[in-house]
């Protein structure tokens, strides 16, 4: 598991996942405009797989609960705000969350390995 700042964030990263979930830890800020969104798209060394990305409290947890913090599949796309309402998923000002990343074989093929890897896209804005 990783932390990261907002001040610091790449818009693109190689995040090596491997065969399992890969948890990135942040802090909401304390801005009611602040939102953005985090995509995903797999790395060409990485075969047949497509990647899963979810908001939680927990690293690897359960998916907040609230529609679009669960989004999977090639160009996914996941939508927050920090707003107390607004498009995506509505984060708690201040509140530490878990941006957590998967890998899963499409259909019946071979699933990822240790050294499978994709690339998520980050974008955020507003007054932190």
């Amino acid at each position: 598991m990783s932390d990261f700042d907002w001040q610091d964030l790449p818009r693109k990263a190689t995040i090596k996942c491997g065969s399992g979930i890969y948890s990135e830890r942040f802090r909401a800020t304390d801005s009611a405009t602040y939102r953005g969104y985090f995509g995903a798209e797999v790395d060409t060394t990485s075969g047949h797989l497509t990647p899963r990305m979810w908001l939680s409290k927990k690293p690897g947890g359960k998916p907040l609960d609230q529609k679009g913090a669960d989004v999977r599949g090639q160009g996914a796309k996941l939508s927050w705000t920090q707003a107390d309402s607004g498009r995506g998923v509505v984060l708690e000002r201040g509140k530490i969350y878990y941006l957590n990343h998967q890998l899963l074989a499409i259909g019946e093929g071979k699933g990822p390995t240790a050294r499978s890897s994709f690339i998520r896209n980050a974008s955020a804005g507003g007054a932190a």
